[in-house]
């Protein structure tokens, strides 16, 4: 079995021939349809707008996706180390109470 598929994609008002892995295309299919479906909202709502005006709104939109969720998974990942160093504490307290 071929590892790399050979898939077109359309993105905004341009195709893209890709090679990508096999377990990368489903991936890449979802975000190619969600990109269009951006596109189409911009394209609906700005059609004064040339087609790289539009590309380049939907490029921020989903780079400020990304910004966003990085920057949740930080916060999220310090809540966590910060909840972590304090059951450590909880439960060496507790052990010094059982084993003193």
């Amino acid at each position: 079995m071929k590892d790399i598929l050979d898939i077109t994609l359309r993105l905004g008002n341009v195709s893209l021939v890709l090679g990508v892995r096999r377990d990368e295309e489903a991936t890449l299919r979802e975000a190619a349809k969600q990109v269009n479906h951006a596109w189409d909202g911009f394209a609906k709502r700005f059609n004064d707008k040339k087609p790289p005006e539009i590309m380049a709104m939907v490029a921020l939109l989903f780079a400020k996706g990304y910004v966003t969720a990085t920057e949740t998974n930080a916060e999220t990942a310090g809540f966590l180390a910060q909840f972590e160093n304090e059951l450590d504490e909880l439960l060496l307290s507790d052990s010094n109470l059982i084993h003193p």
